[in-house]
């Protein structure tokens, strides 16, 4: 940080001071991802999750109720970018679902009729 005094006739002074941005940092590249889209919404017999993401990476959907408790075993079918999960056996109501991969994280929230 540099100083340089200006004024110095009467009682006030006058400073400027130039601040210089000394910080290093490196840009990491991440994948590129859009996040997730859930459909349809309201669902009867399944749910397409459809999310984009880099090949190798991991990516996990978990289910939960209405009162927080996750779905022991929903009938989930994988692709590539996309998961269908089966409701034909859900009981009617509002679900909740978390996405994670390796680099980001999303949820929503789904109505079964």
């Amino acid at each position: 940080m540099g100083c340089t005094p200006h004024g110095g006739n009467g009682d006030r002074d006058f400073w400027v001071f130039e601040v210089k941005d000394t910080t290093v940092s490196v840009q990491e590249q991440l994948p590129a991802t859009t996040g997730i889209s859930a459909y349809p919404n309201p669902a009867r017999d399944y749910v397409c999750f459809e999310f984009k993401s880099e090949k190798g990476s991991t990516a996990d959907i978990k289910i939960f109720n209405n009162m927080g408790v996750q779905i022991s075993n929903p009938v989930l079918y994988y692709s590539e970018d996309k998961v269908v999960w089966d409701t034909r056996d859900v009981n009617a109501g509002v679900y909740f679902y978390t996405f994670g991969s390796d680099y980001e994280n999303h949820s929503g929230k789904i109505i079964i009729e």
